[in-house]
């Protein structure tokens, strides 16, 4: 990953996760609690470039608080935090 960034945040739910791959790869995003639960989790082929996904198809309705967004990639992960408000 050359970028990652989550916008608007905060956000009332509807945040893109937007991440830039230097070559195509297999990504894995996962959204969790600030306990650790995971509360999604996908697997996705990406082509090389600016790539975006909505955070309410991760998860539809997600409750004011705070969530972790991690991307993982080849053994390489980065976490973003994003905090949804009423």
């Amino acid at each position: 990953f050359t970028e990652f960034n989550i916008y608007p945040n905060p956000s009332k739910g509807d945040a893109t996760i937007e991440f830039d791959l230097y070559q195509d790869a297999q990504i894995q995003i996962v959204l969790s609690n600030v306990y650790g639960a995971v509360l999604a989790q996908k697997d996705l082929k990406m082509k090389s470039a600016n790539n975006s996904i909505q955070l309410k198809d991760l998860y539809a309705n997600l409750k004011a608080g705070i969530y972790l967004v991690q991307l993982s990639n080849d053994g390489t992960s980065i976490t973003k935090k994003v905090v949804i408000t009423e």
